[in-house]
């Protein structure tokens, strides 16, 4: 059985998990479609109801920001990638940088380490090259990427 909530003038099926086969990934992109309503509903809500800002991760910073912003959100909160060697971010670490340097939003730095190619000292001095950043979000499944080698 599959749930729909209405977009605009798109359905969306959404299905539980345990529904789909293990091997079949389904992403729906929101931003991708174009229904930047659901961004402005989803902080509205929050707010709302918890009194808490809405925050977003994405994997295109640039576009993500732009849509955000185009759809009247204030200063929000978006977690993307962030890090020396560009390792995840789309569509490049020029035009990310950019946009955490001059776009009206608070970023949260993710896989700063991009995936152990970056040690840490080497992460922060670059997180420290961005005024704006003040948040970080760090992952690892072992120790020696939090050790300096």
């Amino acid at each position: 059985m599959a749930i729909y909530y209405p977009i605009g003038k798109v359905s969306l099926p959404i299905r539980q998990l345990d529904e789909l086969r293990p091997s079949l990934a389904v992403r729906v992109g929101v931003l991708g479609l174009g229904c930047t309503e659901m961004f402005t509903h989803f902080a509205a809500h929050l707010e709302g109801r918890y009194g808490v800002r809405a925050g977003f991760i994405t994997f295109n910073l640039p576009r993500l920001v732009s849509a955000l912003l185009d759809a009247g959100l204030e200063n929000p909160i978006v977690c993307s990638s962030i890090n020396p060697v560009g390792f995840q971010m789309n569509p490049s670490r020029e035009a990310c940088e950019e946009t955490v340097d001059t776009q009206p939003f608070t970023p949260v730095a993710l896989s700063i380490l991009a995936a152990g190619a970056v040690a840490p000292q080497t992460a922060a001095d670059d997180l420290g090259s961005h005024t704006k950043v003040r948040s970080a979000v760090f992952g690892a499944s072992h120790q020696s990427p939090t050790h300096e080698q």
